[in-house]
């Protein structure tokens, strides 16, 4: 059985062969920054393959990475020449200064009593948001969510025990949002907000204020 410590130790490996759009959206997601961007934040960076593809499209701008887990934002380190790291909760201390910020697998972790003003609080603070995660898209529920995630991690571990355990740490650990509902309250704000690309039970989007500019 994977425990939790391992899956953090080799998160470069397993991610994407539990999560089959991982590294496809982390690219359309890194290509939704524009060019002119000077700053990026990242929100939980992890091992920092999102700034790490953002750098591959724009090597000049400067990324500014936040994460509370030392031994596991430290990869990210070597990924990215120049990091800025700060170790500690994301809203800790407010939100770096950034012209745009970006998450990845990072929001679905917001409690649910201050999830949607935190996800304002990340919009407000910079021109525009760029966010892939699990999401909970098309009327599917927590459990069918899981059930997607499951059937497909299925294919690369055999082991019954692992993958009840990651239902298990789904259910007890995450509180994803729908796609509608974070559309609805960017739009609530003034923000416009494109889809670039949905695969239950994963969704990248892009949301920027119209009316801000560098």
């Amino acid at each position: 059985m994977i425990t939790r410590e391992q899956f953090y130790t080799d998160y470069d490996r397993i991610v994407p062969t539990i999560f089959e759009p991982y590294n496809r959206f982390i690219e359309i997601a890194a290509k939704a920054i524009p060019n002119n961007v000077e700053s990026v934040c990242d929100l939980g960076i992890g091992t920092g393959n999102l700034s790490a593809a953002i750098k591959k499209y724009l090597p000049r701008v400067k990324i500014i990475g936040v994460d509370k887990y030392e031994s596991f934002a430290e990869k990210a380190k070597i990924k990215i020449p120049g990091l800025a790291l700060h170790i500690r909760d994301i809203f800790d201390g407010g939100l770096p200064n950034a012209d745009y910020l970006v998450s990845s697998l990072t929001t679905h972790h917001f409690d649910t009593q201050t999830r949607r003003e935190k996800l304002k609080s990340i919009a407000r603070s910079g021109l525009g948001f760029v966010n892939f995660d699990m999401m909970l898209c098309d009327d599917l529920d927590l459990e069918d969510t899981i059930s997607l995630i499951v059937d497909f991690a299925s294919r690369s571990y055999s082991d019954r025990e692992t993958l009840e355990e990651l239902g298990k740490s789904i259910r007890e650990n995450d509180n994803p949002m729908t796609l509608d509902e974070q559309l609805e309250l960017f739009d609530s704000i003034g923000m416009r907000v494109d889809v670039l690309a949905k695969e239950n039970p994963f969704a990248v989007y892009h949301a920027y204020w119209p009316t801000r500019k560098l």
